[in-house]
């Protein structure tokens, strides 16, 4: 329960106070309160991750009871396969341990950049959306096996993040999702004796992240985005 609190403790300091500078040195800096409200979904997501991880390890914080990883795991297991469609969306909100869970966060935090581009929809829909995407990744795999984590779903933010620009031609997508994989490649390149407490890294689910978020946002440019929220009230700051 310790590790908990300070996991939220650290969580909200880091959301909350280290906010960005407005690059205009004129412009008024924005207090606590206007900082959060761009980031909300970032906020209440890490809350939930935390809060979910804390019930299904039992409440040590942890280890993640192995009940709830095989159910809620998205995996080609005989005896769960049935419960596919649940697990497709359950799966990004759980993890295997406190290591896998901060790292996540931390990536999390990262991502919050984004919200305050593009605000809370857009921003839920693609890590969602990009996480179910990965999880016909397990299908895949010839050995049993089961997977879980909001890393897919976070790729997916990622991607979008580099990709949500407006007006980028044919060109500027393709040196921007080549640029992509190459980072992501980068990053991911270990040994295969580098695993998390024996458990592989599902590369290809990260993967079908990735390109969910990329094909997103080519279907849905930010620009035709906007022109939508416009259409119906919502202003944005971006």
């Amino acid at each position: 329960m310790v590790l908990f609190f300070l996991t939220l403790i650290l969580w909200c300091f880091v959301l909350i106070f280290l906010r960005p500078y407005p690059s205009d040195l004129h412009a008024k800096i924005p207090t606590i309160w206007e900082s959060y409200k761009e980031i909300q979904a970032t906020f209440w997501l890490g809350i939930l991750l935390s809060s979910i991880f804390l019930l299904s390890s039992d409440g040590s914080f942890k280890q993640i009871n192995e009940i709830w990883w095989r159910v809620f795991g998205v995996n080609n297991l005989n005896s769960e396969t049935h419960f596919w469609i649940v697990q497709a969306f359950t799966h990004n909100f759980i993890h295997l341990n406190l290591i896998h869970l901060l790292s996540n966060l931390a990536l999390l935090g990262m991502m919050s950049l984004y919200e305050r581009k593009v605000k809370r929809k857009r921003f839920l829909t693609i890590f969602l959306l990009s996480g179910i995407f990965s999880s016909i990744s397990v299908w895949f795999m010839s050995e049993s096996a089961i997977s879980a984590g909001a890393s897919a779903g976070l790729f997916g933010l990622a991607a979008a993040y580099i990709l949500d620009q407006e007006k980028m031609n044919i060109k500027e997508y393709a040196m921007a999702i080549g640029f992509i994989f190459f980072i992501y490649f980068m990053l991911s390149f270990q040994s295969d004796q580098n695993q998390l407490n024996s458990y592989k890294t599902d590369e290809l689910g990260h993967i079908l992240g990735l390109t969910f978020g990329i094909l997103y946002c080519i279907i849905f440019p930010k620009e035709k985005y906007n022109e939508e929220n416009k259409s119906i009230g919502i202003t944005t700051n971006n």
